[in-house]
């Protein structure tokens, strides 16, 4: 029995530790609680106290914010008007300049048309002296037609001039002051 006594002794012992090792357990367990809730209050309490100051910066740096966007936007209102009157001079001298331009331009062409036609159109006494010189012309080629049928006339284009040409003789020498003679004789 002694072993017995042994082994209740030790279980005991065994049994006081562990009530022991409860008690401290649960004072700790206590403690930590207590810390816990002490934790989550002084965290509500910082969460609040965090929640004022972030609204309070919030609040001075949006009315600084918006302070310096009113400045701004009335500086820009400035610059913008001043640019719409810029922008109002430049179109009205812009239209007096493509007036300009164009009366100019228009004056030009004008010109240079009416001095085109002068070069180009026959005045009408130049026309009367052109059928006049025709008239003859057709009368000169009538007399040698009739002189001899054998000549063959033909218009030729001499320096963007038609001219009344005929046919010579190549194989025949040339004479004075650059006579030839006539093809077919």
């Amino acid at each position: 029995m002694e072993k017995y006594d042994e082994i209740f002794d030790a279980l005991r012992r065994v049994l006081e530790a562990a009530e022991y090792h409860q008690s401290v357990a649960d004072s700790s367990i206590k403690a930590m609680t207590d810390a816990t809730a002490k934790l989550d209050r002084k965290a509500e309490e910082l969460k609040g106290q965090i929640h004022r100051e972030i609204e309070a910066s919030l609040k001075s740096a949006s009315e600084q914010a918006v302070n310096i966007l009113t400045r701004k936007f009335h500086s820009a209102n400035k610059y913008a008007q001043q640019a719409t009157e810029c922008y109002k001079r430049a179109v009205n001298w812009a239209a007096w300049k493509v007036f300009a331009v164009a009366t100019i331009s228009g004056l030009f062409v004008i010109g240079c048309t009416t001095l085109l036609l002068q070069q180009t159109i026959p005045t009408y006494s130049e026309i009367e002296v052109l059928r006049e010189e025709k008239l003859q012309l057709e009368s000169e080629i009538s007399e040698l037609e009739k002189l001899n049928p054998q000549i063959k006339f033909s218009n030729c284009i001499d320096n963007g001039r038609k001219r009344l040409c005929v046919k010579t003789d190549e194989k025949a020498p040339v004479y004075e002051e650059g006579y030839r003679i006539l093809a077919g004789h």
